[in-house]
């Protein structure tokens, strides 16, 4: 209770502080527009000026910082679509990067705008726009005003992917305890992307019982550019075959995610490669695309060859470096190069970068030692199989390597093997892992909710029948079997007369005749092809569950009659129905 008052003590000043530094933001958020960090006509979405209708139901909003977050957050918003049509699906992303990449890769009918900056007004603009019924964050978005706003509207929280560096951990452990245990406390549902990420967030007092493990969702990154779940456009099919037919019978290696200064080392390695292989050709995407034009001057002023892929430069010289300034198509060049080296690894105070995108595509893996939280999906990968990536300290072991790759043919398709076989070992499951904790913990919940509201708002302690069943019901009638009226009473806080009422009306605007009786010994008396049971039990939510009307010993004379028991949290009261 102390821990609690403090942080909530802490969250006020820290909302005094960004309503006062309000005109300051958006004065910032100005002058990143005119350095084309922000949107020129869009940037006003940061400060919570849609741009976009909201289209009537219910919402789900995913947000995601960067392009990286983004990218990981797409399979699970495909699968949302896909399984909850009648769900709208809101993404935001904060980068420009992310912007013209996802824009074309989100699925259809999915909204996207740009993420409010964390200030009282902004995001209580935001939530009252868009009214979302429950917020998905990705990895670390953790802003106290947008996480203390929706939990006073009532918006349920998740936090997918969740994880924490090792600095940020320190600053909560050691400045700010008691407002990231108020904010954790928040959420109904925390998906670590690794066990070591679940005990930091239990040792930030989150309640352990939201933290449900399912994997590191940026295996399933890798998984959505694959040909099961990625749809490549003509045009970049074309482009990318084209870039195949120039690379073919020469020595390819690229170097993906370049920081500045990492270049310095990509460089060296290719002018010692050149001596022994004048056919290589060395593709360097570099992480910021200011980062291209340096590369390109330098090698001029040196009079090496170079080609833009912005300018769809030909590879024909020989010794070339192939330059790759456009956004989006980093996926699409692994499959092109046998040998891959992941940046952002070399320097310290570099995190590295995800991997799974270039072992998903088959390649030799290389990078650094300085990989930050992607450490635990390169030892869990090096623990099945030591081939499957390599890291490298300096210019002089991932010569070394690329040497050994290029001279040794078969040492270099054993790796590539066992890159992409380790990589879909790992990555088998992780999806549908998460994909069913949102369904029961988030999903479910949004479901239960809009059906109380077409019931007529019964009360929140009140059994409540799953319209769906009702609805898809193939026959005239459908039986609904409450145990006892007393019992209903105590618990839910209505009387029966009152719950059979609601439950009609609702199943007559959905033009379904449905039978209400209060238990088993009069269910042979009714003859219907569903019985849905109100059947309270200690579950925290609402759901649905099919149970085998031989296993549960009901029938109605001698038709089986196929059982549905509703579950609900156990009454503050004490009270709980048998299980019938």
């Amino acid at each position: 209770m102390v821990a609690s008052t403090k942080g909530l003590m802490i969250y006020k000043v820290y909302r005094a502080l960004t309503r006062g530094l309000s005109p300051l933001l958006q004065l910032h958020l100005r002058w990143r527009v005119f350095r084309c960090l922000e949107h020129p006509a869009r940037w006003q979405e940061r400060i919570g000026r849609p741009s976009l209708p909201r289209p009537p139901g219910p919402l789900v909003w995913f947000h995601a910082v960067s392009l990286g977050e983004g990218m990981a957050a797409i399979p699970v918003v495909r699968q949302c679509a896909r399984r909850r049509p009648g769900l709208n699906i809101l993404m935001t992303t904060t980068t420009m990067s992310a912007f013209k990449v996802l824009e074309n890769d989100l699925p259809s009918g999915v909204l996207h705008q740009f993420c409010p900056v964390d200030t009282p007004a902004v995001i209580d603009a935001f939530l009252c726009y868009w009214k979302p019924s429950a917020v998905i964050l990705l990895e670390s978005e953790l802003w106290p005003n947008l996480i203390m706003v929706s939990s006073t509207k009532g918006i349920p929280l998740t936090l997918l992917n969740a994880r924490m560096s090792v600095k940020s951990f320190k600053f909560w452990s050691a400045w700010a305890l008691p407002l990231i245990s108020l904010m954790l406390s928040k959420f109904a549902l925390i998906i670590p992307l690794s066990t070591t990420q679940a005990i930091h967030f239990q040792l930030l007092q989150a309640p352990p019982s939201i933290i449900n493990f399912a994997g590191d969702l940026k295996y399933g990154e890798g998984i959505s550019i694959s040909v099961v779940e990625h749809d490549m456009c003509k045009r970049n099919i074309a482009s990318t075959e084209d870039l195949k037919e120039q690379l073919s019978d020469r020595h390819v290696w690229m170097a993906a995610s370049v920081h500045r200064d990492e270049e310095q080392v990509i460089l060296a390695v290719h002018r010692l490669l050149v001596r022994r292989y004048p056919d290589l050709v060395t593709i360097i995407v570099p992480r910021h695309l200011q980062l291209a034009h340096h590369i390109v001057e330098e090698l001029q002023k040196e009079g090496l060859h170079v080609a833009l892929r912005s300018r769809k430069q030909k590879i024909t010289a020989r010794g070339l470096v192939y330059v790759v300034d456009t956004l989006g198509e980093l996926r699409h060049l692994y499959s092109l190069t046998p040998i891959a080296l992941v940046g952002g690894s070399f320097c310290p105070g570099f995190a590295g970068h995800n991997i799974s995108e270039a072992a998903a595509a088959g390649c030799a893996v290389l990078t650094g030692v300085h990989v930050g939280h992607f450490s635990h999906m390169i030892n869990e990968m090096q623990r099945l199989d030591p081939l499957s990536v390599v890291q490298v300290s300096g210019k002089e072991e991932l010569q070394e390597a690329l040497f050994q790759l290029f001279s040794d043919r078969k040492m270099l398709k054993a790796r590539r093997m066992a890159s992409k076989q380790t990589f879909h070992t790992l990555s088998s499951g992780i999806l549908a892992k998460v994909w069913n904790l949102l369904d029961t913990h988030v999903l479910d919940r949004i479901s239960i909710i809009e059906e109380k509201k077409m019931i007529g708002g019964i009360h929140h302690n009140c059994m409540v029948i799953k319209l769906s069943a009702i609805a898809t019901c193939p026959s005239s009638s459908a039986v609904c079997v409450v145990k006892d009226r007393r019992q209903v009473r105590a618990i839910g806080g209505v009387g029966f007369r009152s719950l059979e009422r609601r439950i009609m009306g609702a199943a007559g605007r959905l033009k379904r005749n449905v039978v209400v009786v209060e238990g088993f010994d009069r269910l042979r008396h009714v003859l219907g092809p569903v019985c849905i049971t109100l059947s309270p039990s200690s579950t925290l939510y609402p759901s649905l569950k099919p149970v085998s009307s031989s296993g549960g010993g009901h029938a109605c004379g001698k038709i089986d009659v196929p059982v549905l028991r509703l579950k609900r949290h156990r009454s503050k009261l004490g009270f709980k129905l048998g299980t019938l």
